[in-house]
């Protein structure tokens, strides 16, 4: 009987991850947002290397995924944002529900501030309560409610995003703070 040696298997990359969580090379816990960040254009945001692994399940949870991950990006076209992950082997990685507990303490900031540019990047005319009001219907589920010091933290994210997308930078609300 032949047997088949490990390398006749190309490892498939999973297409998205639920459950997902961040953790460095000590394997402690670190949010996506320390990776570089892409743009579409090809462009990418410089920041020190970082080794970062993505934990999570895919196959409806039947299969755990560990995978070295190098970047990251945003993509606004949907309903709801998509947040992607660049995979070692240069694949990309829809992340579709982070781990409760992992949520909380480690990426609600970034979360937040997601769903702040991707609003007013399809509603570019809200005001500033409709923007509110929206973020915290969005995080109704979680015990701590969005806020202005949430999106303090990634000024930076913000001013890169509005400098880099005429809509965002004519939104009516002033996403700088």
């Amino acid at each position: 009987m032949a047997s088949l040696e490990d390398s006749d298997y190309e490892e498939v990359a999973p297409q998205s991850v639920a459950n997902y969580f961040f953790v460095d090379d000590d394997e402690s816990p670190i949010s996506f947002s320390v990776l570089p960040l892409h743009f579409d254009d090809g462009l990418k945001q410089e920041v020190a290397d970082n080794a970062v692994f993505l934990h999570g399940t895919t196959d409806g949870g039947l299969q755990k995924v560990y995978k070295q991950v190098i970047g990251w990006k945003l993509v606004f076209e949907d309903v709801e944002p998509k947040i992607m992950v660049l995979s070692k082997d240069k694949k990309w990685i829809s992340l579709v529900k982070p781990r409760n507990s992992f949520y909380e303490g480690t990426i609600r900031t970034i979360m937040i501030t997601v769903h702040l540019l991707h609003f007013l990047r399809k509603n570019p005319q809200a005001t500033e309560r409709s923007l509110w009001e929206h973020l915290r219907t969005v995080f109704s589920t979680f015990e701590v409610r969005p806020s202005h010091n949430d999106v303090r933290e990634h000024v930076f994210l913000m001013k890169l995003f509005n400098e880099r997308d005429e809509t965002l930078a004519n939104s009516q609300v002033q996403i700088i703070y």
